[in-house]
């Protein structure tokens, strides 16, 4: 464990945004780590989809890590693409947590972060944190659509989601720049979101969804949400 522990440490130099083949990556920058917890992971999970069916548009196009600031928990996040008749992107990690005494990490596989991670920030010390990221997609021929994502999670019995929310906006809303964002209030301990959608059962009418989430010291409860439909 302490061999694996001290290869994971120099992982974020080596996880670059670029296209790599997952298999040969892991070989490459960690030859000593093949009987690894993080090889064996990897070798299991992460790249099963690419052994069953490589060559029929299913490919890993990067990694990347993400820490707290304390360093307790820690997230090694690879990101591919399936193509069929068109492409979306998939996601796995893996969550190191460590122990508040001696950061002893402990390892598991999650797939709750099914979107581009950005940052990690910390709710409550040594607890609960917020991660934050963005996602895009195109669920049918006809639409596109993206936005943003925030996920609560816990490492105080285990690595475990709390609670997580996306703001998603579309190409079929009729707008030249449709809205979709996420913004926290570290002060106030509110998420505040706002996105443009549009109703198709209803000539198409777009609106915009807002809202606030406060988080009351275990979970974040809606406090606000309004819609309002564009009809000018």
């Amino acid at each position: 464990m302490k061999l694996t522990i001290a290869i994971l440490l120099f992982l974020p130099l080596s996880l670059k945004a670029q296209e790599f083949e997952l298999l040969s990556f892991i070989r490459t920058n960690y030859p000593e780590a093949v009987d690894s917890v993080l090889t064996q992971m990897a070798l299991d999970s992460l790249a099963y989809a690419s052994r069953q069916d490589l060559g029929y548009g299913i490919d890993w196009d990067y990694g990347s890590f993400h820490s707290s600031n304390d360093g307790l928990l820690k997230i090694y996040h690879f990101a591919g693409e399936a193509c069929g008749a068109y492409c979306n992107p998939f996601y796995q990690s893996i969550i190191a947590i460590g122990d508040t005494i001696d950061k002893a990490y402990q390892f598991q596989e999650a797939e709750d972060f099914d979107f581009n991670i950005d940052s990690i920030i910390t709710l409550i010390a040594a607890k609960e944190y917020l991660a934050f990221g963005n996602h895009s997609g195109r669920p049918r021929g006809v639409e596109g659509v993206w936005g943003q994502n925030v996920v609560h999670c816990s490492i105080e019995n285990g690595f475990q989601i709390k609670w997580s929310f996306r703001s998603t906006t579309s190409s079929m809303v009729e707008q030249e720049s449709p809205m979709s964002e996420i913004s926290y209030d570290s002060e106030k301990m509110t998420i505040s979101y706002s996105y443009d959608w549009y109703d198709q059962y209803d000539n198409f009418r777009n609106y915009r969804v807002s809202g606030v989430w406060k988080f009351n010291g275990a979970i974040f409860e809606e406090q606000e949400k309004k819609v309002e439909y564009d009809d000018n």
